[in-house]
């Protein structure tokens, strides 16, 4: 066994899984997390660097796509993603509907909540919610929307002889929809009258972008550790010194998609020459992130409630702390003992043979 490949086999114990990407979900989870937490704690000074984490996600969602399902079959596709996404989702839907019923009308965490906006978040449609914000009962799931958009346009590609070339043409209707986006928008003021045309919005370029670096990678494209992490150390500079980007900003994949994009290929880049597989928790994180970012607005809410009722008040910083690890172990336990469950109870109703793992890029064999 020569150099190169030992070092190969102690990066990657299981060649099913990409480390680096778990590690990254984990990072994009966490700094959702500390975002909305700064958020409550200290108004008007909410780390917004916090939000690239949602770009991440997106860059992370374009490579996974690739890597996984881009030879499957359309049906096979529509149930693997249903079945790893939709079930924790409704439960957490289901919960802020309930909260939301037991305040008289008032979201959780925004407005005021309506019929079609809650049929909205149960079908990942974009809708306003009673004061007219394009935000479904979890304030988060606006991202989970975007992912539904990515992946009804896989499946599409999928279901036609397309399929050969299904990275192209994904890109281009991506693509060719942001275009027409832009001209609906110029039109109307930046501000669609329509909730589900900010589908058309640039960040959607996110999952095109993860894509071409799966693309890249799966042909043997490297970049040496030092420019890795001039990357990382650019990107970061990058996001520091970026304006504010809103949920809906147009121009969002330029301050906050681009750095996204070079954090993402740094690490994917490193997977078989940084031992990714040593840090545990980190990839526990990554496993449990969906579950984390899913609930942690539920938990946050919950924390402000306690924080009410305490009988003494607890410095900003304090409470800040507290409630970023009592959100990080609560995602765990919920994907351990409820995500898992979810998932695997899902796919059996699909007739999935396997039900689909965040941690495992699964040749198309082993998937179906």
């Amino acid at each position: 066994m020569n150099r190169k490949e030992t070092v190969v086999t102690a990066a990657r114990p299981n060649p099913n899984i990409v480390y680096s990407i778990q590690l990254l979900r984990g990072l994009a989870a966490m700094l959702v997390l500390v975002r909305h937490t700064a958020k409550f704690a200290y108004p008007g000074h909410a780390f917004p660097v916090g939000q690239a984490g949602v770009d991440i996600f997106f860059a992370i969602s374009g490579i996974v796509i690739y890597l996984t399902s881009r030879k499957l079959s359309w049906h096979v596709f529509v149930r693997r993603r249903l079945a790893r996404i939709v079930p924790l989702y409704w439960l957490a839907t289901t919960l802020a509907l309930l909260a939301v019923l037991a305040a008289g009308g008032t979201g959780v965490t925004h407005g005021t909540a309506t019929v079609l906006n809650t049929v909205g978040s149960f079908l990942f449609i974009p809708t306003f919610d009673g004061d007219g914000r394009p935000f479904p009962l979890i304030v988060a799931g606006w991202t989970l929307n975007f992912e539904m958009y990515f992946y009804a346009i896989c499946a599409m590609v999928l279901a036609t002889p397309l399929r050969s070339h299904f990275t192209r043409f994904v890109s281009a209707i991506i693509v060719a929809g942001v275009m027409l986006g832009c001209v609906l928008f110029c039109g109307n003021g930046d501000q669609p009258g329509w909730a589900p045309l900010y589908l058309l919005l640039p960040i959607t370029l996110e999952f095109v972008g993860g894509m071409l670096l799966a693309h890249a990678w799966t042909r043997g494209v490297r970049t040496p550790l030092w420019l890795n992490l001039s990357l990382v150390v650019a990107a970061i500079g990058w996001l520091a010194l970026a304006p504010s980007s809103e949920p809906y900003t147009p121009f969002r994949p330029i301050g906050w998609g681009i750095p996204a994009l070079a954090i993402v290929w740094a690490a994917f880049a490193s997977e078989e020459r940084i031992p990714f597989a040593r840090f545990r928790f980190g990839l526990l994180l990554g496993d449990s992130s969906y579950a984390l970012y899913l609930i942690h607005p539920i938990a946050l809410a919950a924390w402000v409630v306690v924080l009410r009722k305490l009988p003494v008040k607890l410095p900003s910083s304090l409470a800040a702390v507290l409630a970023i690890v009592g959100c990080v172990v609560a995602g765990i336990l919920v994907h351990l003992i409820v995500e898992k469950w979810l998932v695997r109870i899902a796919s059996r109703l699909l007739g999935l043979r396997r039900p689909p793992s965040p941690a495992c890029m699964e040749s198309t064999e082993t998937a179906r």
